[in-house]
This record gives C-alpha cells, structure tokens and sequence, in this order.
C-alpha cells in the first residue's frame, strides 16, 4: 500500500513514485466522500499502473523530442489513463455516488494552484477535459473496455511512432535541422535564467533541461515572414534547495527542481523562422496575453514594436536586441 502524505507544495491530490508510491494531498481540510473518492481514484491508478505507462511515454518524448508526434500521442495517453481510471471507479458507484465523485472532481479543479506534473497521476484535469469525464461518469456503463482498447492502440502508436518516425529523425537530425536554432535560443533563455538566479539570489544551479518546447501559434499577417509562438517548460536543479526563496510566483516540482514558473506565467519564445534557422523577437510570458487587450496576437504586435521591427516589412532594428526577461 501506498504512503498517505499531507504536503503544502502539493497543488492536488496526486500518486507519485513507481517503486515507493506515494500519495500526497494539499494541505487543507476535505470531506469524508472527497477524501474516500481520492484515495479511490489514486489507488486505482497505482493497481492500473498508470504511472509505468506515462513514464514509458515521457521517456520516449524524451529520446525523440524532435518528433511532434510523440508530444500528441502523450497527450491522448495521459486522456486515456484518466477515462480509464475514471471507468473502472465508476463500476463500483450507485448513481449517487458517481455525482459525489464528479462533485470532488470538480472541487479538485477549482482548488488546484498548479499544473500536474507528467511522472504523476492527479484527479484534477483542465476544462475541456474535465467535462468530457464528467460526461462520460454520468453516462457510459462500458466505459473502462472501450477506453482500455483506446489506451492501448495510443500505446502502440506510441512505439510505433518511436521506432520508425523517431528512428528516422534520429538519423538524419543535425545541429541545423530541424527546430535545432529555436532550441539553442530556448537554452539561451534557460542559461539566462540560471545566471539571473546565482548572481541575484547566490543559488547554485548544478542540473538543468528542457521538458516542453512546442509550437503553440503563428502569425503571418503581422510582417514579411511568418512568426512562430514557442512554448517553453524547463527545469532548474538548485544545489541547496533550502537557500531558495519561493517568492514572485517560483514554483518546486516534487523531485525539488525549479520550474519555468513566475507570477507571470510561462515564457513564450517570439521569433521568425525560415528553413530551420531562427531569429528571437523577443519574450512574451503567458500571464500578459489578454483576451481583453487582444490576446495573443495583440501581445506579438506589441512586441514586434517594441523591439523595433517593422511592422510592414518585418524589419529588425540595426542595434542587437537582448533576451527580455
């Protein structure tokens, strides 16, 4: 059996650790149905082993991180080891308690203060997500069969995308293919980071990477050339994790390393790209882009002119332009 932990960095209930699992819980108060719904929902992930198959599939991103498929196939993983654990709760529910436990999915949500991290299973999921579950918690009766097969063709998926897309990518991939420019630029930002943090806070970083770098939206209608919107999640491994000061919205994932967090959100990379070479525009970060303002397209704009390109022509200025943080 699993050990039972109250955490004050646990941003939800969450099964961690393969070979000592490991059950944390937020540090507040729940209700005996909340509390009973939890540990269900935990346990049945840990007797599906849901955490050796999203370790196999954050392993295989990791070795073939220049293949978008990968990334995909993950996601549709980690959605399917959800419905699954979801269905096979279920079975043992009367309709009452299938809204009870929909009810402590919803409060799990709403409570939540940080995303999940991909070596864990949690029961709190985004909007779109949590509606497609609650749906099918209310609805389906051969809901765990149909989602198992489901899992298990994304699985095979997954193996066949590492060993002949991965395999292929590995091949021909060379310091300028692919997205090898928009990586060095992301490693520019994490090294400005870890300078930032030794010299202004004295901690020293041993172990850095790169967990998450994806392309989230292009605009063609702001310059000559295309711009590309990176998302970028890394992770900092500081020496002394004690002489670090949690302050302006920095956050510690469960193994102790330092995310891409701050009180404004995550970094987004701005840059144009053209035949695997990239050119930075600047860094926007997540909690700047307003719908209201615009969004993220207004954002980019605003960048473009900030930075001093051309707006019609896509100009760059004559004067290097250094990393925004």
């Amino acid at each position: 059996m699993p050990r039972l932990y109250r955490n004050t960095l646990a941003p939800t209930p969450m099964l961690i650790g393969m070979l000592r699992p490991v059950i944390l819980l937020p540090d507040r108060e729940y209700s005996e149905i909340q509390l009973q719904n939890i540990l269900l929902h935990e346990l049945t992930h840990l007797r599906r082993h849901d955490l050796i198959v999203k370790w196999l599939s954050v392993l295989e991103g990791e070795l073939h991180w220049f293949n978008p498929v990968v990334y995909l196939v993950r996601r549709e993983i980690d959605r399917a080891c959800e419905l699954a654990c979801d269905g096979a709760v279920i079975k043992c529910l009367d309709t009452v308690g299938r809204q009870n436990y929909g009810d402590t999915l919803i409060a799990m949500v709403a409570e939540a203060k940080t995303p999940k991290t991909v070596l864990s299973t949690t029961m709190c999921e985004e909007k779109k997500a949590l509606k497609e579950r609650l749906g099918a918690i209310m609805k389906s009766k051969n809901f765990t069969r149909k989602v198992l097969i489901f899992s298990s063709v994304f699985f095979a998926a997954t193996l066949f995308t590492t060993v002949l897309l991965g395999a292929s990518g590995m091949q021909k991939s060379s310091p300028n293919d692919g997205n090898s420019s928009i990586e060095s630029i992301a490693w520019e930002v994490i090294n400005n980071e870890i300078l930032n943090y030794e010299q202004t806070s004295e901690v020293e970083i041993i172990d850095s990477k790169i967990s998450f770098l994806e392309l989230v939206n292009e605009f063609d209608n702001l310059a000559d050339r295309t711009i590309y919107v990176y998302l970028l999640e890394y992770r900092l491994l500081p020496k002394d994790l004690s002489k670090v000061i949690l302050a302006g919205g920095m956050r510690i994932d469960e193994k102790g390393w330092l995310t891409e967090w701050s009180s404004m959100g995550q970094p987004l990379i701005v840059v144009f790209e053209q035949e695997g070479n990239a050119e930075l525009i600047g860094l926007l970060r997540t909690a700047e882009i307003s719908e209201k303002n615009g969004g993220l397209e207004a954002a980019v704009k605003a960048l473009l002119e900030e930075n001093g390109f051309n707006l019609s022509f896509g100009e760059s200025p004559d004067t290097p332009r250094p990393l925004l943080f």
